[in-house]
């Protein structure tokens, strides 16, 4: 027997939004419910193989069978759970759109899992990849074969936190608010993750928030990082002039590097008020020598080269000569390629605000409206272009 009712449920502090429940006892005759896109949280996670590899192609995998991400989670690597002499994972999540149904979406999943060479084998043991349904538009699920919200969502901190990152810190549509309300919490979700993980367990052993960077995962939750400065321009406005040369500038890295600089960032470029500006191939003839003999110091072994720069043109030659992130002191706004440049490097991509151009006079923006055209930047530029907010940095 097929059933659907409309569901009121309330929580403290929330909208009461409009819920829907669907239950099947087969999914032989099933007759899905839907008929309009709707709003999907997929979770990923592996332990097996390319960890962060898996995630991209699984992410990849996605939009090749239609569904449009429109949000990324952070990265988390977490120790495992239920089974857990096995290595660690790392988990992550996204906000989609289908037109899928709840069942074909899950055959669709499944898929994906198995041509990135998934198997059957030890349950919650190793896999190169899982994927799992959290939520599916405002509906709750409940099949032999599937259960929508989640069922172990609540008892598990490694799909908390990046579900907490996906609905941020307010209820932006009647779907997260229904999704506040499908947790056992009286306060939604924040407060699921407030009894179980919060913020405080980061860098906990079971739980670090991580930048895929150099072939490596860069823990966010450990110490501070210092990042070295390093001008090749006439005109900047502490050290302009100083280390126009390859030797200058390689002998102040290696000063910088003693000194505790994990990060060189390197900047061929002057962004000072009214500086002139350098074509690409200007940029990258101050840029890639100096680039190239700091790589190759001994002293680099463990560090990490950034460059900072505008041009995506730049930023492609860069990453190619070994460049390990991009630092855009105008994210995006002055080469409307560098969005796209940047989710094909699949580089971390560091997006600051300025005041305008610096070729020309100054702008007065507040910090607030600069920090909302940044967040607007990103959800129309470059999360649309594919590239995850766990290779991003503001």
């Amino acid at each position: 027997m097929n059933f659907l009712k409309r569901l009121f449920p309330t929580r403290r502090g929330l909208p009461p939004p409009s819920c829907f429940f669907y239950h099947h006892s087969s999914t032989d005759t099933l007759v899905e419910v839907h008929s309009q896109e709707q709003e999907v949280v997929i979770a990923l996670g592996g332990n097996v193989g390319d960890r962060v590899g898996n995630i991209n192609e699984a992410l990849d995998l996605m939009r090749k069978r239609g569904l449009l991400i429109t949000r990324h989670s952070c990265l988390y690597e977490t120790a495992p759970a239920y089974v857990t002499d096995q290595p660690r994972f790392l988990n992550a999540a996204v906000r989609t759109f289908t037109s899928l149904g709840p069942h074909e979406l899950l055959k669709q999943l499944k898929q994906i899992e198995k041509d990135l060479g998934r198997t059957a084998g030890v349950r919650y043991g190793p896999r190169p990849i899982d994927l799992d349904i959290l939520f599916y538009g405002r509906f709750r699920v409940r099949s032999d074969v599937l259960n929508i919200p989640h069922e172990r969502i609540w008892e598990r901190p490694f799909v908390l936190a990046p579900l907490v990152d996906l609905i941020g810190s307010t209820v932006d549509s009647d779907t997260v608010a229904c999704w506040h309300s499908f947790a056992l919490d009286a306060n939604g979700l924040h407060g699921s993750w407030r009894k179980i993980g919060r913020a405080s367990s980061m860098g906990e052993e079971g739980l670090r928030r991580v930048l895929p960077i150099a072939g490596s995962l860069w823990d966010w939750s450990g110490r501070s990082s210092v990042m070295g400065i390093l001008n090749l321009t006439p005109d900047s406005f502490s050290d302009g002039g100083m280390f126009l040369s390859a030797e200058a500038a390689t002998m102040q890295a290696q000063l910088m590097i003693s000194e505790g600089a994990d990060i060189i960032d390197i900047g061929a470029q002057s962004t000072r008020p009214m500086a002139q500006r350098l074509c690409a191939q200007e940029e990258l003839g101050r840029l890639i020598p100096v680039q190239e003999a700091i790589l190759g110091l001994p002293e680099m072994e463990g560090k990490l080269v950034s460059v900072d720069t505008f041009h995506s043109e730049v930023a492609l030659e860069a990453v190619k000569k070994g460049a390990h992130l991009i630092n855009d002191v105008s994210a995006g706004s002055l080469d409307d390629k560098m969005f796209a440049v940047i989710a094909d490097l699949k580089v971390p991509y560091v997006s600051m605000h300025m005041r305008g151009d610096p070729c020309k006079a100054k702008r007065t923006w507040s910090m607030v409206t600069s920090a909302k055209i940044l967040l607007k930047r990103y959800h129309q530029g470059l999360e649309r272009q594919s590239c995850p907010v766990y290779r991003l940095g503001e």
